[in-house]
């Protein structure tokens, strides 16, 4: 092989095997041994994976959030917990209800840059974006909501901005209370009413929650869309309600639920992503692959 043709497959070997993988993490902040169990087995899948970052999708510090940037749940919580280096990365972190109790969750958004070694809080607003750009997939951009403040119109508005202005090869959004989810809690009305709509105009491709204590997958098969992931068990567990059930069944959704301690793990490559549920002892109990629904769509409209 001449210098040209291998210098050209080294770099199409790389667009090939270029990828990005992050982990999903929500009701986390609750120590025991099922807070730790899902924390080793994340820094497992963390280093075998290479993943990049974390996400969160909210109840950072339970029962009430933290009162200042210098509560010791930061240490106790979340950096004596996390101590693997596959997950001790940066945290890219959503504010959920528990969170809000205290300060209305405003000493997370000032601790924005904490770090202890490269276990990193990342937080400059209650809402925010963030964009990542690995070689071969193109931009990946992620949209962090506060779901407390859903009913809030000016948040909306800057939801529907960022969507209509993305010029992003994919967008996934996350956040604390649900769209669609068959826990307890069910899904939110608003979100399914006002930002369920703009996810689906703008081919959003996943929506990560958390809120209810479980890991649920919920889909519609004959759109396939936006797909609405549950990773809410991290430390909590709760069971599955028939009521919730019946109404993502009357709306012809398709859930696979698991009341499991565990994390999601998320690779994309290209225009494929791969959502893994791993539980505390690291076994990979339900996976799907999905396919970037913008794909042809008309990026920046």
């Amino acid at each position: 092989m001449g210098l040209i043709s291998a210098l050209v497959f080294t770099i199409l070997l790389a667009l090939i095997e270029a990828k990005v993988s992050f982990i999903a993490i929500g009701d986390w902040g609750s120590p025991g041994r099922m807070q730790k169990s899902v924390a080793s087995s994340s820094g497992d899948w963390g280093s075998n994976n290479n993943a990049d970052f974390v996400i969160t999708t909210g109840d950072n510090f339970y029962e009430n959030g933290v009162s200042s940037t210098t509560d010791k749940q930061w240490d106790n919580t979340w950096n004596r917990v996390y101590t693997k280096s596959g997950i001790r990365k940066t945290w890219y972190a959503t504010l959920g209800n528990h969170d809000h109790r205290t300060h209305d969750g405003d000493d997370q958004v000032k601790a924005h840059g904490k770090r202890y070694d490269n276990l990193r809080w990342y937080m400059p607003k209650k809402y925010y974006t963030f964009s990542k750009k690995p070689e071969g997939t193109g931009v990946i951009q992620f949209i962090a909501l506060d779901t407390d403040d859903r009913y809030s119109s000016t948040q909306l508005k800057w939801f529907q901005q960022q969507l209509q202005e993305s010029k992003a090869r994919w967008i996934i959004v996350y956040g604390h209370h649900g769209t669609y989810s068959s826990g307890p809690h069910g899904g939110s009305g608003t979100m399914e009413s006002k930002y369920r709509p703009l996810m689906e105009k703008y081919k959003v491709a996943l929506y990560f929650q958390g809120h209810d204590h479980n890991m649920e997958h919920v889909y519609n098969p004959s759109s396939r869309i936006v797909d609405y992931v549950t990773s809410g068990s991290a430390a909590k567990l709760r069971s599955q309600a028939s009521g919730e059930l019946k109404y993502l069944t009357r709306k012809r959704l398709y859930t696979k639920f698991f009341k499991t301690n565990a994390f999601a793990g998320v690779t994309i490559s290209g225009d494929r992503a791969t959502v893994e549920f791993i539980d505390g002892r690291g076994k990979r109990f339900y996976s799907f692959t999905k396919t970037n629904p913008r794909i042809g769509f008309s990026i920046g409209k």
